[in-house]
């Protein structure tokens, strides 16, 4: 798997591109890029376009790595997954928690209100789908 994290200091988010697969075999490096991410609280976009395979590990790094930032008031929005790695959003119901942005622009937009949702509401429960 191959990924870049580039950060934006206009929308003040931090992209992480994801190309190749996130699964058990190849989804550490990402798991460990969105726990440093995690560290230094923000909105955080993966874009997904690039990517062609996601499994129930990665499902669960970027679950995991959204209930993080929630607790510390910032979103985590998915960008442009290609049909078959949207559908594993879907069928496992994370389509509901994460948001799923067709563009960057989109999900700058909605990690803007997000962010002041969160900090007025009281959590809300992200699944755990280990």
């Amino acid at each position: 798997m191959e990924y870049t994290v580039q950060r934006s200091d206009t929308n003040d988010a931090v992209v992480v591109a994801v190309a190749g697969t996130i699964t058990v075999d190849d989804g550490a490096g990402l798991h460990d890029t969105l726990r440093e991410l995690c560290a230094t609280p923000q909105p955080v976009l993966i874009d997904l376009a690039g990517t062609t395979e996601l499994d129930r590990y990665g499902l669960s790094v970027l679950v995991q790595a959204a209930r993080q930032l929630r607790q510390l008031g910032y979103p985590l929005a998915i960008v442009a997954p290609k049909p078959a790695v949207r559908a594993v959003f879907e069928s496992s119901g994370v389509h509901e928690i994460i948001p799923i942005c067709a563009s960057q622009v989109e999900a700058v937009a909605l990690t803007t209100v997000l962010r002041d949702q969160y900090r007025e509401v009281p959590d809300r429960e992200v699944p755990d789908n280990r």
